[in-house]
């Protein structure tokens, strides 16, 4: 009670008043009292009762994170992975480079066959190794189908670029890429739609969903 009124005397001094204001001295015993009350009141110790929050903030950053799995650097694999989709994110975007360069220079509404024409001479400027119309190999049951499928380009024998001055994009598009890859076994294909406005708009980077690492690719003799 003294604590009380010598508190509640420091908060009349402090506005001015000569009687001690409740509310003001209020102010000044409020935390004091939830504090000692938290203080006297702590959470009981078992498993079934809510965890003490000291001993939470004492636990290291590292074993919090160890709850999350393994970091890039704690398991190879991941790290293995992790870079080689950073090797490929890398040479996709060369190709992607030379592919705006080409359509800044002629913009839309020109037929497939120019814009290949000016991406083959692009990236050959660049020092990619490329083929151009290479046949696609077909076989069903022991049998080699002659169907007259080619693809537009073929990267270092990595990537399939596919070329496009259509109105919009399809999911057939997509579905014919996907096939080419698997078809030739090689991991990365680009479909690119010349026929618009910003050519992001025209991009679509696809993978080979079925390819395994040790599959070598399977390339005809092209021109």
């Amino acid at each position: 009670m003294g604590a009380y009124l010598k508190d509640a005397r420091a908060g009349a001094i402090l506005t001015g008043s000569r009687k001690p204001s409740r509310i003001v001295g209020a102010q000044f015993i409020a935390p004091t009292r939830i504090q000692g009350a938290m203080n006297r009141a702590p959470y009981p110790r078992g498993p079934a009762n809510a965890p003490d929050s000291r001993a939470m903030n004492r636990v290291p950053f590292g074993d919090l994170g160890s709850n999350f799995g393994l970091s890039a650097a704690e398991d190879p694999d991941m790290e293995q992975g992790g870079a080689e989709e950073a090797r490929r994110s890398e040479f996709t975007g060369r190709i992607i480079a030379a592919c705006i360069e080409v359509h800044r220079h002629l913009g839309p509404g020109l037929l497939e066959s120019a814009y290949e024409n000016c991406l083959a001479h692009e990236l050959g400027l660049r020092g990619f190794r490329l083929q151009r119309q290479l046949p696609i190999p077909l076989q069903y049951k022991g049998i080699a189908l002659d169907c007259g499928y080619r693809v537009d380009l073929v990267v270092e024998s990595r990537l399939v670029v596919e070329i496009k001055a259509a109105e919009r994009l399809l999911p057939v598009h997509e579905a014919q890429v996907i096939t080419y890859l698997k078809l030739l076994r090689l991991p990365l294909g680009l479909l690119v739609n010349f026929n618009v406005p910003l050519l992001k708009e025209g991009l679509r980077r696809l993978v080979n969903p079925t390819l395994h690492p040790s599959d070598p690719p399977f390339l005809p003799v092209g021109p």
